[in-house]
């Protein structure tokens, strides 16, 4: 028993040993091919070094293995360092260690090296073991960018150049001079952004540039712009950017020099040049002897000598006329060479011989030592005011015949007392002799309500303000009575005195007439219909208020217009046609189609009269127009209901006397087949007939659907879930081409019907929205809760009032035809190929909706698309349950925080809303990867994790069991059809509770509420 003890003992030890070999082979083998250096230390010396490392420091194994030791391949300045990193390690002070030293080569040179090594025990004795890296490279190139970055500080620190570094536009370096500039701290100016310092009217111009930059255009480097300081200050800088890397990340490097005092100095230069040669005066400078050595473009203008024709000549040359003799231009040196102004008026002669006369002013201008240098001409042209004098002179005369003979006031008015009136003015106020009114104050010939204004304007014009200067007043009358009178003001000064001279029309026959105009407007803007004149030219002149509430257009938005610019549709006014009617009858009436400034089209009943002048010409014609279009909507809805509620008749006899007659022939087929089942070929010809029969059959229970509705299961229904069913079904099998629009709110009042048949609907509609959008389009499906008054009601045949469901199917496709908008109810009505319709589908809506007790109606234009809106009744109390639902039975919650997790978006989205209801704080994933990392962030937060077991990327059991190990005790919820252990094969994972789909709100509460009550 002992002998075999000992085998067995001899056995386990061959066994471990040879583990143990196998073990350290494959550790050899994968040192010896690592490219990273592996070592082994032991009593001080290198008991195992794998060919990497003994390569890093240019030796064999062999010449280090046993003979040197760590320190021998240390630098003797940091030997300390790693004998002391050694001692810990063997001392079991601590088990591992990174660091970084300089080594030394075979040959003697120096290279840095991190290391990396833990304490273990090797043949019974303490050691380390680890791992050695080359990093001289990175040392060098780090050295390298400390070395730069030094030069760079202190290059820019001490440069009079502004420099600055920016990333997107956040400043991330700024040197002294800029500082300076700016007048802002370093601190300061990195707190703001790049445009913050940027004056606001050469923001834009800098990032057109940039954009400009981006496109490949060729855009110089530099640029001009304006700054603004700490205090407000606006300076100019010479600006260039250029890219660079700062911090790893792109940046732009700009330089910048203050070019201020230069951008002042030429903006004097250039207004001290603009001045000059935007005078309007002559200006000509000559040097001491009078040689010309610049004149501007007035001179020109005035002499007709060109600057390269007048430089360098002396004036007398060009201009000198013979008409002063030589004792005016004695007396003219005489006076500038003592050093004064000298100012008066010559006679001169243009290039083309002619004569003018100047008002000339000439100044010497003096250097430093008080020697005159130069002289300064400035010539102003008073020709044509020397001869608007003698022409005035002569017109006085011919001034003072006229205000005697106009018929129009003129009264000449200072200090606000009259100076001069004519005798038109004096007859207007009953004075028989102007010299009556000499004298007197203004005010008494103004009535006492406008007194004050008139005052008023009088003062403005006195101080030079603005005021008006045509208005209307009463005046008063000699007698005492009122006048209406329109004056035109203007102001004048006579020997630096201000006077006003007022021509006054008396007016009081056109306001009489304008009084009687606007009492006739007030009554036709009263009226409810839209009333308009328009000239021959089919100008409007005449919109009152009923047009204007009819159209939308404001009076003063179509005076002047023709009515074929805004009010028919196709642009094409019937005016031309019936002007001849009208010439010859004086009136027309009819019906036409108006377009409303909302673009709206309304059908209006019209009642045209013809206008005549006093000399019985046509002058205009009178529009009377009413708006009947909800008159005409209302009486085709009740055509069309009469009609189809008579098809439906019909179609329901037809559909009965048909099925007696398809009856039999069905019963029929299933015997026949049996005793001809060896005749393959009548079998299949029968097939055929039956199949017809079959669609018959089918065709017959659509026209009983729309002749008398078709009897289902009546209950509640709550239609945002069957309006989420065929969004769901739209996007899934519609084409991509048609982008679906869905506007489905949560509340929808529920009505009572027939799911099935109201799902029918629906449907039926999406296809026909789709059948109309071949080429794609837009389909829009919403639903929204209304009440329909009485009023709404009375314009719909079928309606009825209180709280409804509206239901809207929008395409964007090629519309309805408005000859066919009347016939689409209608059965067996298609615009559809044959076979691709049966014309059944609009009429079977029509009939469910009716028998719901709700309406159609339907929009249509054409190559514009449709719109189809079905109004369903809702139950009694809708819009109240909401409020009382029960749902204190579940159970809520507290805040807490839920990941849920599974690939279904719609899943997600419902899960979360539903939670989020009941006071729990939601996040989300579509899978498990992302679940994983949702964990990881929310990990001191999150409470539970509800997860779908069958995902993509990583399923539910792998999440699961990843999560485990970030956050052991994480409660989990797991979801999914089939139930675990059902062939799932996931039986055994660790979860809290387990939820099969589908499942109700009310299960998913309570399972998540057990789940966080019991696990807490």
């Amino acid at each position: 028993m002992k002998i075999n003890g000992v085998s067995s003992d001899m056995t386990r030890h061959n066994q471990i040993e040879r583990s143990l070999r196998e073990s350290e082979e494959r550790y050899r083998t994968l040192a010896e091919s690592s490219l990273t250096g592996v070592y082994l230390i032991q009593e001080g010396r290198f008991r195992y070094v794998n060919p990497a490392l003994a390569s890093i420091f240019g030796y064999t194994v062999a010449e280090i293995t046993d003979t040197l030791g760590p320190l021998d391949l240390t630098v003797p300045e940091d030997r300390l360092i790693a004998a002391e990193n050694i001692r810990r390690r063997i001392d079991g002070e601590i088990q591992e260690i990174r660091y970084a030293l300089r080594g030394l080569r075979k040959n003697g040179e120096i290279i840095y090296v991190e290391v990396h090594g833990r304490r273990l025990d090797y043949l019974g004795k303490p050691a380390v073991m680890g791992t050695l890296i080359d990093i001289t490279e990175r040392e060098r190139a780090q050295k390298a960018l400390r070395d730069s970055e030094e030069r760079f500080r202190t290059l820019t620190e001490t440069t009079s150049s502004i420099i600055l570094i920016y990333q997107g536009e956040h400043m991330r370096y700024v040197n002294r001079a800029a500082e300076a500039l700016l007048g802002y701290t370093r601190q300061e100016i990195l707190a703001k952004t790049f445009w913050d310092v940027i004056y606001p009217d050469d923001q834009e111009m800098i990032r057109q540039r940039g954009l400009a930059r981006q496109r490949g255009e060729n855009v110089p480097p530099n640029i001009q712009v304006r700054v603004v300081t700490k205090h407000g200050e606006i300076r100019w800088v010479d600006f260039t950017a250029a890219m660079v890397e700062f911090e790893g990340k792109p940046a732009v490097l700009g330089t910048a020099f203050d070019i201020t005092r230069r951008k002042q100095a030429e903006d004097a230069m250039r207004l001290q040049s603009t001045a000059l040669n935007a005078a309007a005066n002559a200006i000509v400078i000559t040097d001491q002897d009078g040689t010309i050595q610049s004149v501007n473009p007035a001179f020109t203008t005035l002499t007709g000598y060109t600057a390269s024709e007048a430089i360098g000549k002396n004036p007398r040359d060009l201009v000198k006329s013979g008409v002063q003799d030589t004792e005016f231009y004695r007396t003219m040196w005489k006076t500038l060479l003592a050093n004064k102004v000298w100012r008066g008026e010559i006679v001169n002669r243009k290039k083309d011989g002619s004569l003018y006369t100047e008002d000339q002013t000439i100044t010497p201008v003096t250097g430093g030592n008080g020697v005159i240098t130069n002289f300064i001409a400035i010539k102003e042209d008073v020709t044509d005011r020397k001869n608007a004098e003698q022409t005035v002179r002569e017109s006085e005369s011919r001034l003072s015949a006229f205000l005697e003979a106009t018929l129009d006031g003129v009264v000449v008015e200072h200090d606000d007392r009259v100076v001069f009136a004519n005798k038109a003015f004096a007859k207007m106020y009953g004075y028989a002799d102007p010299a009556e009114l000499a004298g007197k104050h203004i005010s008494e010939l103004q009535s006492d309500e406008d007194i004050v204004r008139m005052t008023e304007y009088a003062r403005r014009r006195e101080r030079g303000e603005s005021a008006p200067t045509r208005y209307e007043f009463r005046g008063k009358h000699k007698d005492g009575s009122l006048i209406d009178l329109e004056v035109s003001v203007s102001v004048f000064q006579i020997a630096g005195k201000f006077h006003i001279i007022s021509i006054v029309r008396d007016i009081s026959d056109r306001k009489l007439a304008e009084k009687q105009i606007r009492e006739q407007a007030e009554l036709l803007d009263n009226a409810s219909d839209g009333i308009l004149v328009r000239n021959l030219e089919n100008q409007i002149l005449f919109w009152n208020k009923g047009a204007e509430r009819m159209y939308g257009w404001r009076r003063d938005e179509v005076l002047g217009r023709t009515v074929s610019e805004f009010l028919y549709p196709d642009s094409t006014d019937k005016f031309p046609e019936l002007r001849k009617e009208i010439l010859n009858s004086g009136d027309w009436e009819g019906e036409v189609e108006h377009k409303t400034k909302s673009g709206e089209i309304i059908t209006v009943r019209t009642h045209w009269t013809l206008m005549r002048d006093q000399g019985g010409n046509p002058q205009s014609i009178l529009s009377v127009n009413t708006d009947i279009t909800e008159k005409k909507s209302f009486e085709a809805h009740v055509l069309r209901t009469q009609r189809l509620e008579s098809l439906g008749t019909l179609a329901g006899g037809i559909a009965h006397d048909l099925n007696n007659v398809l009856a039999p022939i069905l019963l029929s087929f299933e015997a026949i087949k049996r005793k001809i089942s060896g005749d393959q070929r009548t079998l299949q010809l029968l097939s055929v007939a039956e199949a017809s029969a079959t669609r018959g059959k089918n065709i017959i229970a659509q026209i009983l659907t729309f002749a008398r509705g078709i009897e289902g299961a009546q209950g509640p229904i709550q239609l945002k879930h069957l309006l989420g069913e065929c969004e769901q079904i739209i996007k899934e099998t519609f084409p991509k081409s048609i982008m679906l629009e869905a506007a489905i709110p949560k509340n929808l009042w529920p009505i009572s019907g027939d799911a099935t048949q109201i799902h029918q609907v629906l449907m039926n509609l999406c296809v026909n929205a789709r059948d109309a959008m071949p080429q794609g389009g837009t389909m829009r499906l919403a639903a929204s809760n209304l009440h329909l008054d009485q009023e709404f009601v009375s314009m719909r045949v079928g309606a009825q009032t209180g709280p409804h469901v509206l239901l809207e199917v929008s395409d964007t496709g090629v519309g309805i035809p408005k000859e066919n908008l009347d016939r689409i109810f209608d059965p067996f009505f298609t615009t559809k190929e044959v076979g691709k319709g049966t014309g059944l589908g609009l009429s079977t809506i029509h009939t469910i909706v009716r028998g719901h007790g709700g309406f159609v109606d339907v929009n249509s234009r054409v190559g514009l698309g449709t719109t189809f809106r079905v109004y369903l009744p809702a139950t009694a109390g809708a819009g109240q349950e909401d409020a009382g639902r029960p749902e204190e039975r579940f159970p809520q919650g507290n805040g807490e925080m839920i990941l849920i997790v599974d690939d279904e978006a719609s899943i997600r989205d419902i899960t979360s809303e539903t939670l989020q209801m009941f006071n729990y704080r939601i996040v989300t994933a579509e899978n498990g990867v992302e679940a994983v990392a949702q964990l990881a962030k929310y990990k001191d937060e999150l409470d539970l994790v509800l997860m779908d077991l069958m995902m993509p990327v990583m399923d539910g059991p792998a999440a699961m069991r990843a999560m485990r190990r970030i956050k052991p005790d994480i409660r989990i919820i797991a979801s999914s059809g089939i139930v675990p252990g059902e062939g799932s094969g996931e039986s055994d994972i660790d979860v809290q509770a387990f939820l099969e789909k589908p499942y109700a709100a009310e299960r998913l509460l309570n399972v998540i509420h057990g789940v966080l009550t019991k696990h807490k």
